[in-house]
């Protein structure tokens, strides 16, 4: 009997080991760097479904070199400008609205 119970809880954590997890992934799309048009975007994926939830473009950016999730629904984007392709900005930027809630030059 002991053995069933023991065979039967390996079983249930091999189970639960192997079972896929959701999770909400937030990535950058920017097109060719010096691009005469950019608008890169930010975008958040469900790494469940596949899908594209919400995405923020911006026109003043010419690439987006990383971005990462903080808390309280914060982003923070490494990015340049349109009229600055040599230096870097780290933005903080509102995950759930889009906007830059501040942009630092990081020289």
């Amino acid at each position: 009997m002991n053995k069933l119970f023991l065979s039967l809880g390996v079983l249930t954590l091999v189970l639960c080991a192997t079972m896929a997890s959701a999770d909400l992934f937030w990535g950058a799309g920017s097109p060719g760097f010096g691009s005469s048009n950019p608008n890169p975007v930010l975008f958040q994926l469900d790494t469940f479904t596949g899908t594209v939830g919400t995405s923020f473009q911006y026109s003043t950016w010419n690439y987006i070199f990383d971005a990462t999730c903080g808390p309280n629904d914060t982003l923070y984007v490494v990015h340049n400008t349109v009229s600055d392709v040599y230096n870097f900005n780290l933005a903080r930027v509102d995950a759930l609205t889009g906007s830059v809630l501040s942009d630092t030059p990081v020289k």
